[in-house]
């Protein structure tokens, strides 16, 4: 959901108090009186049964300006620990006072008894008090859905199911929950609001015939753009939100209409009389969406927490499905999850359930085959207009918005397009002590856009690895989601909701340093290829499997086959340090083969460079900067938003040639991206070696003991050897520390042990629970 537009002179503070016609003046009481001193507010109509109410600091309600410190201000009013540059506090500066542009404090009081008193007039005559509809209606809200349908079942919907769900996805919206329940449907809502909003946009969402009910979790970026298509088309609208958008352009448009809407979304849409359930995800994934089809009983949700509250799902492992997450050695991918009965929708998929059973299709891929024939000059000057709206798409909000910032590339791309849309800007970094390289770099970004900066200095905390595994609901092996989830509640502390990152931007722009080598001598690569390859009686020769067909063998095949190929080679390379031998292994390999090669066939890649990139975006790292953000997000309920994972800028990056994205040296990776930064930085700092966010803590590197114990016990739990997912002298192999392990040694570990603690909890033992001691402590550090 998301802030709709205030008129002109409409400061965003409003709130609906009288019919009356006149102008009114009222004092409308902040949190604390003390703190915010409160706000006098202009009430004009609005034509409807509430009129708008704007702040004399925000505006001024004759002339419909704002002085610079105002604005800033009544956004977010300044705090201890600000740059210099901040606009002035007019709490505490007396000139203010006397000049007659504040009120004083006696006065407030006066107007804090003035809206008691209509307040109570105002309820009595049925009209409703509080933050205005017009304005408030569309603010961002983070939800929770869930539903079912016995579209083959007579097994009955108990609302006590129902009302577990709804609690076990309370982290996702704690402020209002909804349900409903239609003969052989139900749908369950939860959301958080970013404020009060009215109860027009409460959720399941009906339109006035009752005909069609939709729930949905996330934020429509050009919602008002259908909205005004839709109401050309004869659509009349009762509320502002983008919920309704979505409604109404199903009603409209069918299925279509999921091919219309920019943003991140997963929701789910009831057609009674046709009795059909519709089901979709955005393009890239951004929002979860898992279901379940056992025995006629189609049943969905956010999280796999709330969908096993119903009991009618069984509980068996797909045992593929832990191969895969072993062979990946980061997660399970998609559509699988470690239930049997479990699936997750693919992103940019839809899908629709009727009494037939469930139709699933893929509704959207960039074309890769039109480049553009820019030069690159123009395509810089196209990034910086396509940046620049897809930022500013993601700023509205009456809420604390902030930028995860290491003064990296992407982070501070975005950093400089926000700050084009605020004068009060809040930024953060992650780091293991006061000096990391990435602490300097991203203050350096942060004083020269005069932000608000704070750090996190992050600490091993042992119970975060149980707390990994309560959100995600099956295991994660990626290291960056232990710092992250601390990162979350740090910047719950700091009183932030909305935070926006640069997630993606490698993979859309080619960061990667393995990149490079696509580019270096493909001509040469592929004649060796050709020569060497796998029908060629030359590949017997000593050497040449081991070491020569590894390096050139990409450059042999066609872009899909090359890409599938190397995935699932190192696939087998991660199953056999683990010495695993399970019959599932064969199905996940080819499965990891199938997923990647049809997107990169619906994308018509031809290029390895933009294949290499766009698997990873969509299948190989797709967990890294979709489903990780997500889950450590929600924990806190905080909405993450990525810039760079917008289909917009998705469909432009598809459009230029590879060279202007991949360079044969990684410091000028993601070329064009740099080329736009220099505008704003220095050479040294845009071309520094590349860190990522989070990336200077060492998480596997930090106390080896603790590890080491999780390991030990892993080992002699005996649940994976017993399984046959690994041998049991490889995984002694594995642990040996006594020697140096490369990263994807440490990563294998990482995946051994948090299947392991799965498999634990999964079997309600738990045995390692109490060795998880939280003897650490995290330690903040606020400029």
């Amino acid at each position: 959901m998301r802030l709709h537009p205030p008129a002109p002179g409409l400061c965003s503070r409003t709130a609906p108090v009288s019919q009356d016609r006149g102008g009114v003046r009222l004092h409308f009481p902040s949190d604390s009186l003390n703190e915010h001193m409160g706000m006098l507010l202009f009430a004009r109509p609005t034509g409807r049964r509430s009129i708008a109410v704007q702040s004399c600091f925000a505006s001024d309600p004759i002339a419909g300006r704002a002085p610079s410190w105002a604005r800033a201000w009544a956004t977010s009013p300044p705090e201890m620990g600000t740059n210099e540059g901040a606009p002035m506090d007019p709490r505490t500066d007396r000139n203010y006072l006397r000049k007659g542009k504040c009120p004083s404090r006696a006065a407030l009081v006066r107007r804090l008894l003035s809206y008691a008193i209509l307040h109570s007039f105002a309820s009595a005559i049925g009209l409703r008090v509080g933050p205005q509809q017009e304005a408030s209606e569309a603010l961002p809200i983070m939800c929770g859905i869930a539903g079912m349908f016995r579209y083959g079942s007579d097994r009955p919907i108990e609302t006590t199911v129902l009302r577990e769900m709804a609690s076990r996805l309370r982290h996702r919206g704690p402020d209002d929950a909804g349900t409903l329940v239609s003969g052989r449907m139900a749908f369950v809502h939860t959301r958080l609001s970013i404020i009060d909003l009215s109860p027009l946009g409460h959720q399941p969402f009906s339109d006035e015939t009752g005909r069609y009910t939709l729930v949905y979790n996330g934020e429509i970026y050009n919602y008002l753009e259908l909205r005004a298509w839709l109401e050309g088309r004869g659509h009349s609208f009762r509320s502002r939100t983008d919920t309704e958008v979505v409604l109404r352009g199903y009603v409209e448009m069918g299925s279509a209409i999921v091919e219309r809407l920019l943003g991140m979304f997963a929701f789910a849409l009831w057609d009674a009389r046709a009795e059909t359930m519709f089901l979709a995800r955005d393009r890239i994934g951004e929002k979860p969406l898992l279901y379940t089809d056992v025995g006629g009983s189609f049943t969905f949700a956010s999280e796999m927490h709330a969908l096993l509250a119903d009991p009618g799902v069984p509980r068996s492992i797909d045992e593929v499905a832990l191969v895969a997450f072993l062979g990946t050695g980061k997660c399970v991918p998609y559509p699988r999850t470690p239930y049997a009965s479990v699936k997750k929708l693919p992103p940019a998929h839809a899908m629709t359930v009727t009494r037939h059973g469930v139709v699933l299709r893929r509704y959207w891929a960039p074309d890769f085959s039109k480049k553009t024939d820019l030069r690159e000059e123009a395509a810089v000057e196209a990034l910086d207009d396509v940046l620049g709206k897809t930022v500013s798409s993601m700023m509205m909000s009456d809420v604390p918005i902030g930028l995860l910032l290491s003064g990296g590339v992407d982070s501070s791309s975005i950093a400089f397009k926000m700050r084009s849309c605020t004068e009060n800007m809040r930024t953060f970094a992650c780091g293991g002590s006061p000096g990391d390289e990435e602490f300097l770099r991203a203050r350096a970004v942060a004083k020269r856009l005069g932000t608000r900066h704070a750090e996190h200095i992050f600490a091993l905390r042992p119970e975060t690895m149980l707390n990994v595994l309560e959100h995600f609901g099956e295991p994660i092996a990626e290291p960056s989601v232990i710092y992250r989830m601390q990162m979350c509640e740090f910047l719950r502390s700091q009183g932030v909701t909305v935070i926006l990152g640069g997630d993606g931007g490698d993979e859309v722009f080619g960061g990667y340093s393995y990149y490079s080598l696509l580019r270096r001598y493909p001509g040469i690569k592929g004649a060796l290829a050709r020569l060497f390859g796998k029908r060629s009686p030359l590949r017997l020769l000593p050497g040449i499997k081991e070491h020569l067909q590894p390096r050139v063998s990409l450059h042999g095949n066609p872009v899909p086959v090359a890409i599938a190929d190397e995935q699932v080679n190192k696939m087998r390379g991660n199953l056999a340090r683990l010495g695993c031998t399970h019959a599932a292994a064969a199905a996940a390999i080819e499965e990891m083969r199938s997923t990647l090669t049809g997107w990169l066939a619906a994308a018509r890649v031809s290029d390895l460079v933009d294949g290499a990139l766009f698997g990873d975006l969509m299948v190989s790292l797709h967990h890294n900067h979709v489903m990780i953000p997500d889950a450590v997000g929600m924990s806190q309920s905080l909405e993450f938003r990525s810039p760079f994972l917008d289909a917009r800028v998705v469909e432009f990056a598809a459009s230029l040639p590879s060279t202007f994205k991949v360079s044969r040296d990684p410091l000028h990776n993601k070329t064009i991206v740099k080329r736009l930064l220099e505008r704003h930085l220095p050479r040294d700092q845009v071309y520094a070696h590349k860190i990522g966010y989070g990336n200077n803590i060492r998480i596997l590197e930090r106390n080896p003991d603790y590890w080491s114990s999780i390991y030990a016990g892993v080992l002699e739990n005996g649940a994976l050897t017993r399984a046959g997912f690994a041998e049991q002298d490889a995984l002694r192999r594995l642990g040996d520390t006594r020697s140096a392990a490369s990263l994807g040694e440490q990563i294998a570990r990482l995946s051994v042990m948090m299947l392991g603690l799965w498999l634990d909890r999964l079997q309600g033992a738990d045995r390692f629970t109490q060795s998880l001691d939280d003897s650490f402590r995290a330690r903040t550090h606020v400029h």
